[in-house]
């Protein structure tokens, strides 16, 4: 499977190059795919490639076709289970003891948000003791996102 980035700024007539790379290699049968930044580039990639003969091109963003993949094969980066995380979002809920998010701290909405909390920690590296810190309901959530991280260890 071979990919090439082209790279560039508007205007620098980059788009009949990537026109006849992708309707090249889909003349060939080969898998073409076109990755674009946002979703408006998108719309008008294919508004483009549908008046040539530029059949089996697909078009996305990045992020579409990343989600797609996941989707498909699974996240390489998830080190454990949907399953698993709900068990420890449980136990940690029961040990946390929140005081300035104590209304709303225990609600399904707020494990909800956490679950998403404790995702985004797991992909980022903590500081060498362990140890969170901040202050308010940031650092309550981060207490929560510690105690979370602490059954994974």
């Amino acid at each position: 499977m071979a990919l090439t980035l082209i790279t560039g700024t508007a205007g620098t007539d980059a788009t009949p190059l990537v026109l006849e790379r992708l309707r090249s290699a889909a003349a060939s049968g080969h898998s073409a795919r076109l990755l674009l930044p946002s979703a408006r580039d998108v719309s008008r990639a294919i508004s483009v490639l549908a008046t040539g003969d530029a059949f089996g091109v697909s078009t996305s963003t990045f992020d579409d076709y990343l989600d797609a993949l996941w989707l498909g094969v699974g996240d390489g980066r998830q080190i454990v289970s949907p399953v698993q995380r709900i068990v420890m979002l449980a136990e940690a809920g029961r040990i946390w003891k929140p005081r300035i998010l104590s209304d709303s701290g225990q609600g399904p909405g707020m494990m909800r948000v956490l679950s998403v909390v404790v995702q985004r920690a797991a992909e980022t590296v903590g500081q060498a003791d362990g140890s969170v810190t901040g202050a308010g309901a940031g650092g309550e959530l981060l207490e929560f996102a510690r105690l979370y991280a602490k059954g994974l260890g």
